[in-house]
């Protein structure tokens, strides 16, 4: 057998280029190429694993070759199209043996794996960081917090419980109750980082002084009035901050004061700030935030819709036709703002136009529009995601050429694919691995399923609108490459919706591709999702 090429570098090579990217990754491009490379694999004791909307090929196959102790960062998600995640993970895994894990993610895991996973963390790494996100939260009032914890954040959660009037709420919709939160405090006060949202700063402002390591912090306060005395006790406290975000809803006026933050913030290393607060002499009150001290900084400011906000970071990502640049800020240039747009919506015909945006990974197409022009205002390699929401009326060289770039990989059809299927027969867009058709009509028996497969022959993804089974199952048959689907049911027989909750996977037999293949279904909310190994196992 001819020497690998890549059997010449040495491992210090692979260590370096391994941090870059995700187990899956590496796995899918290195595993199985040489036997030198597959040691490289074995011995290498870094990997960053994330099971967040992953492929179940690419699950199974982290699963089955790599060990705990090579692990250093963990995401586990319970969502839609990674049904039961969890419980599978912890099939093959004890939690207890990820003695080197430093940073764990837990996105709506369910409660059972939960409690096993959340028994576990004080004999994490020193160095270990906790995120939570839609994930039921109680446990942590009652459980052991480590003191090694180094980072916590906790995103939207189930919990609600009336008992308690006070609670401190983290990330978006999340309730943290304030006993909870002091527990945390008392508890981890090697804390280094730390997201949090609550109603009321006076709540939580005392509690910063059990965290004296903290070095970031993001703070989000939902209802009652903040002045800037809050924020100077708070940063009291804080003497190693070197990392603040601030998002206020009720601001008091002596926050737009550019020069009273500068005694502030001039040992942190990055500020931004979203602040809901009413001013009258706008460019007055800009001012004081062009001084040396804030160009030195880069800090760039903002005020629109009666909000003051940092630049790029609070800015809209998303933009509709063309680019308006704001009449109140102390950016120099709009470049600062072009680079930080990733979707653009396009609803009337293009016009020339000035600005070019550099960054668009996302393209909305409302109305018929000459894709000739595109390129003018964006580069259309670079756009990863296209949403189509009128029928082709205009050459078709055009639209074929944007959907076959290589960086396009996800297609929603917004519109009736009937037209869209005639318009496209006999073409093949293999470059498509995720395709949604979100158009209210159903599925039904007479839409010919293999002409869309046969377009659309690499889809690893699929989430279609409304369907029923007997058009559901030829779709599976005909995705060969298919590993996450959901389909939505606008009508589905009582008996079937009662067998669906029990056994989810009878809804998929009769598929011919799943009678080898293991596959995990869940079936929730008139939407049956889907999660399928390979057909036939590698392992």
């Amino acid at each position: 057998m001819d020497r690998c090429l890549l059997d010449i570098l040495p491992v210090e090579i692979f260590d370096i280029i391994f941090e870059y990217f995700w187990a899956h990754e590496i796995l899918a491009s290195f595993h199985n190429v040489s036997p030198y490379l597959d040691a490289v694999l074995y011995s290498y004791s870094s990997y960053q694993v994330n099971f967040a909307s992953i492929l179940k090929p690419h699950f199974d196959h982290v699963c089955h070759t790599l060990r705990p102790n090579q692990i250093i960062s963990l995401i586990l998600s319970d969502d839609a199209d990674t049904p039961r995640q969890s419980q599978i993970f912890l099939s093959h895994f004890q939690i207890k043996s990820f003695t080197r894990i430093r940073s764990l993610t837990l996105d709506r895991v369910e409660r059972k794996s939960l409690l096993i996973i959340l028994s576990h963390i004080n004999k994490m790494n020193r160095q270990f960081r906790l995120f939570l996100h839609n994930c039921d939260i109680v446990p942590l009032s009652s459980m052991e917090i480590p003191f090694q914890l180094r980072g916590l954040r906790i995103g939207e959660s189930n919990l609600l419980n009336p008992r308690y009037s006070t609670f401190v709420v983290n990330a978006n919709t999340s309730v943290l109750y304030t006993d909870t939160f002091r527990h945390i405090c008392a508890n981890a006060s090697g804390l280094k980082s730390l997201n949090i949202r609550c109603e009321d700063i006076n709540i939580i402002m005392n509690l910063f002084s059990r965290l004296p390591q903290l070095t970031s912090l993001a703070l989000k306060i939902t209802r009652y009035l903040v002045s800037m005395n809050h924020i100077e006790n708070v940063m009291l406290n804080l003497l190693r901050l070197k990392h603040l975000q601030l998002q206020l809803i009720n601001s008091d006026i002596n926050l737009a004061d550019g020069q009273r933050w500068e005694s502030v913030t001039s040992s942190l290393i990055t500020f931004n700030f979203n602040f809901y607060i009413r001013l009258n002499e706008i460019e007055r009150t800009l001012d004081t935030f062009r001084s040396l001290f804030w160009l030195q900084k880069r800090w760039f400011v903002a005020y629109e819709y009666w909000r003051l906000f940092s630049v790029p970071y609070f800015t809209n990502v998303h933009y509709q036709n063309s680019f308006q640049r704001f009449m109140h800020s102390t950016v120099i240039d709009d470049k600062t703002f072009l680079d930080n747009i990733t979707t653009l919506e396009l609803s009337r015909p293009l016009v020339d136009s000035e600005h070019y945006f550099p960054h668009v990974r996302t393209l909305i197409i409302i109305n018929d529009i000459r894709l000739e022009t595109l390129s003018s205002i964006i580069d259309i390699n670079r756009v990863e995601h296209l949403i189509l929401y009128f029928p082709i009326t205009q050459a078709l060289p055009n639209i074929c050429h944007l959907l076959s770039t290589d960086c396009l990989q996800k297609l929603s059809i917004m519109s009736n694919p009937f037209r869209l299927l005639k318009q496209f027969r006999g073409m093949k867009f293999e470059n498509i691995r995720t395709l949604e058709v979100k158009y209210d009509f159903e599925f039904g028996e007479n839409y010919p399923i293999e002409e869309l497969c046969s377009i659309f022959p690499r889809v690893e993804r699929l989430h279609i609108r409304s369907i029923n089974q007997a058009t559901m199952i030829p779709m599976i048959d005909g995705f060969t490459h298919l590993s996450s689907a959901s389909f939505y049911f606008d009508s589905l027989s009582n008996t079937n919706k009662e067998h669906w909750q029990v056994k989810p996977e009878w809804a998929l037999y009769g598929a011919r591709r799943l009678t080898n293949s293991s596959y995990i279904c869940e079936y929730q909310d008139s939407t049956l999702h889907a999660w399928i190994s390979e057909q036939v196992s590698q392992f």
